[in-house]
């Protein structure tokens, strides 16, 4: 039978969410950003702030920014770098992004207009890394969403189902 190896899932608490949120805001107030994501290494989103009126497709943005950040991390290597790159940033004619790596499980994704001083987003996007990383690496966890013996008992119903195959 084959053996999946489960990845790790995070989720956050109640209260780590807020304060994490609390940041994002914060760096949206200091700047005129159209949004703010954290996402995990897969490009799963955990926190976001988006401008009113803004249209954002969170999820797709989330998962090409992972995307982005991983295929730069390969190239940090080639180009004599030790670790990635802390910050990576895509130009447009209207919006730049700028991925901004937490820790080596998240990223911290700002989309913001191109009149925006790049010094400026830079600045306030590490100071807000630096406000997120201690939260995010906090002992609180919200509880046990799934007990142990709900996980064995569901892993059982599902080998069951699939022994038919």
């Amino acid at each position: 039978m084959m053996e999946f190896k489960q990845a790790e899932q995070f989720f956050l608490s109640g209260t780590q969410y807020q304060a994490i949120q609390d940041c994002l805001g914060a760096l949206a107030d200091k700047l005129h950003v159209v949004a703010t994501l954290l996402i995990d290494r897969s490009g799963r989103v955990l926190a976001k702030r988006v401008q009113e009126g803004r249209q954002i497709h969170e999820t797709y943005l989330g998962a090409l920014a992972a995307g982005s950040y991983a295929a730069a991390g390969e190239m940090a290597p080639m180009l004599g770098e030790e670790k990635q790159f802390e910050m990576i940033l895509h130009e447009g004619r209207v919006l730049n992004a700028l991925i901004a790596s937490v820790d080596v499980r998240y990223c911290l994704v700002v989309v913001f207009p191109k009149e925006e001083a790049l010094g400026m987003v830079r600045l306030f996007t590490k100071r807000t890394v630096g406000q997120i990383l201690p939260i995010l690496q906090s002992s609180e966890r919200p509880e046990e969403l799934i007990t142990n013996r709900f996980q064995n008992l569901l892993d059982q119903a599902l080998d069951e189902s699939f022994k038919e195959f």
